[in-house]
This record gives C-alpha cells, sequence and structure tokens, in this order.
C-alpha cells in the first residue's frame, strides 16, 4: 500500500484529479523507446507514435530489448515518453552550449544529442563515478561526436558565468514517480527523505544558476 501520508498530501495537492492519479500509479507503466536518427535497422511490431517526441514509440508489449544487439549498437534507446518531454521543451534550431547536469544512465542526454545542431556542444555530467562511466558508454553507442561526459559535483559549476543556453537538471528526488514500477521503493520513501531532497535540489539550482546565459532556458524535472 501507498504511505498514508503520501495519499492525504496528494488528495489535497490534486483534488479532482487525484481519483485519476492513483489509477495511473496503480497501473501497468506503458512501454516506449526511442529511435536514434543517425542509425537505421531498429524496427519493433505494434507501435504508435508519441506525440510529443519526433523519433519516439509506444510499444503494445515489452521485448526482451537486451537480446537485440542494435540497442548495444545505439540504434534505439528505452526511455518513458514522459521524459522525452524535454524535446519540446527548448528551441534546437539554433546552435547551442547545453548542460545536462544530473545525466546518468543517459536517456536525456541521448535525447539532446538527437535533438541539437551540428555545431551545438553537450556537457553531460554525473557526479556518482561509476554511473558516469554508464553514462559514458551509453552516449559512445549513441554516437554523437559534440558531447562531453563529466563527473563533477554540482558546486563545481558554481564559479561559471553565463556559460549554457540550456541547462537540464533531472534533479535526484524521493522517487513516487517509480513507485508504480519497483515496491521496494515505496518501503524507503518518508516524508524526511522528501524534505531531503528537496533542500538537495535547492542546492542544485543556486549552483548551477549564474552559469545559464542571458535569455537562456533552464528545464527542472524530477521522476
Amino acid at each position: 500500500p501507498l504511505p498514508s501520508y503520501f495519499v492525504e498530501r496528494m488528495k489535497q495537492q490534486l483534488g479532482a484529479e487525484f481519483e485519476a492519479f492513483i489509477e495511473a500509479l496503480n497501473g501497468t507503466p506503458p512501454t516506449s523507446l526511442r529511435l536514434n536518427p543517425a542509425k537505421l535497422g531498429a524496427a519493433f511490431e505494434g507501435t504508435s507514435p508519441i506525440p510529443w517526441a519526433k523519433d519516439g514509440l509506444y510499444l503494445e508489449e515489452r521485448p526482451s530489448f537486451f537480446k537485440d544487439p542494435l540497442i548495444y549498437a545505439g540504434a534505439f534507446y528505452v526511455q518513458e515518453a514522459s521524459s522525452m518531454l524535454i524535446g519540446a521543451a527548448a528551441d534546437f534550431s539554433k546552435d547551442l552550449r547545453i548542460l545536462d547536469l544530473c545525466a546518468a544512465p543517459g536517456g536525456k542526454s541521448t535525447l539532446l544529442a538527437a535533438n541539437m545542431s551540428a555545431d551545438s556542444t553537450l556537457v553531460s555530467n554525473e557526479i556518482v563515478r561509476n554511473r558516469a562511466q554508464i553514462l559514458e558508454e551509453n552516449l559512445s553507442r549513441w554516437g554523437n561526436p559534440n558531447v562531453l561526459v563529466t563527473c563533477n559535483h554540482p558546486r563545481d559549476f558554481a564559479g561559471i558565468h553565463n556559460a549554457f543556453d540550456l541547462i537540464v537538471i533531472d534533479a535526484p528526488c524521493s522517487g513516487e514517480g517509480m513507485f508504480r514500477k519497483d515496491p521496494k521503493v515505496i518501503g524507503h520513501w518518508s516524508p524526511k527523505m522528501v524534505q531531503e531532497c528537496a533542500n538537495r535540489q535547492r542546492e542544485i539550482l543556486e549552483y548551477v544558476q549564474d552559469a545559464l546565459s542571458p535569455g537562456g532556458r533552464l528545464i527542472y524535472s524530477t521522476c
């Protein structure tokens, strides 16, 4: 069962939409992926397009992705459709300097790399070293040369000013978006954890805000 504090809080916040929220949370998440426009060959049966993602597809059934060699070639990336919204949240027709601050395992970074112009640059950062290695692997498979993977603490960006036209922060969070995928997450959840995550997210935003160029865009998200 969901934590009672969480349920009561969501009732207050969502009002008439609460029942639809609970129904979605208890349902089976749809399977979705993005094709790599630079690498052909991946094909799936029973698909429908994701309206806000030009290369995104919903699948009727979840295949054994990791038995398909094309996933290791970077021909597609398995990703929730909601995470693909960042592709519609920025103007990629311009040459951009982009920072993906909390980037592992690489879903949003591969999306940014697929959408950005040939003369844009993406700095894809992950503070945890072993996760940064996974990030590097996924971006290498994806195949865009204008990407730099870094392993820095967000505070390391605090002294940088006006460096990026687009900053994406998929901040560490308390994991409510994972409730429907992994029941173990429910057992780790607590109001204290939520507050700690909120404090951490606030710090991250403060560290990086000066790195955004005037007129630039900062996209902030959690699961």
